[in-house]
C-alpha cells in the first residue's frame, strides 16, 4: 500500500475530518499515472488504465502503441469502462470517509484497516481506544 496524497475526493475531505492521508490499495491506482483512478478503462491488453492517460499515450505515440505492462500492441478501438473497479472505488471511498467521520466524532478512538500482509489477520476493522496503544 502507498500513502495517498492526491486531489481525489477522499484526500480533499480527509483534512476536514482530521486525517492527513489514507493508505490506498495499489489496485486502485493507474499503472501509468500512479494516481487513484477516476475513469478506469480496460485496454486491449486486459489491463486497466486511467482513460485520460491512455488517450494521451495514443495521442503522443507515433505508430503502434505498446502496452507499458505487457509490451503487446494496443488496439485504440478496444477500450471498455471498468465498471467493477468503479464500484470498488466508490465502496472504498464511502468506507474510508465513513471511518473518518466516526473518528472525528470519537477522537480518542483509533480505527485501523485489516492487514492483508499479516498472517492470521481477519478482514474485520479493528477499533481501539487510542490510550491503549
Amino acid at each position: 500500500m502507498r500513502i495517498a496524497r492526491c486531489d481525489c475526493t477522499r484526500c480533499r475531505l480527509s483534512p476536514a475530518y482530521g486525517v492527513d492521508a489514507w493508505a490506498e490499495p495499489d489496485e486502485l491506482r493507474c499503472p501509468l499515472t500512479l494516481s487513484l483512478f477516476e475513469d478506469p478503462v480496460v485496454a486491449s491488453d486486459g489491463n486497466t488504465y486511467e482513460r485520460a492517460a491512455l488517450k494521451q499515450l495514443f495521442a503522443t505515440s507515433q505508430g503502434e502503441v505498446k502496452s507499458p505492462l505487457t509490451r503487446t500492441v494496443l488496439n485504440p478501438k478496444i477500450v471498455v469502462p471498468n465498471n467493477a473497479l468503479r464500484k470498488r472505488m466508490r465502496t472504498h471511498l464511502e468506507t474510508t470517509v465513513g471511518v473518518a467521520e466516526a473518528a472525528a466524532k470519537h477522537p480518542r478512538t483509533l480505527v485501523t484497516t485489516p492487514h492483508d500482509d499479516v498472517e492470521g489477520s481477519d478482514d474485520e476493522w479493528e477499533v481501539m481506544d487510542a490510550t491503549d496503544w
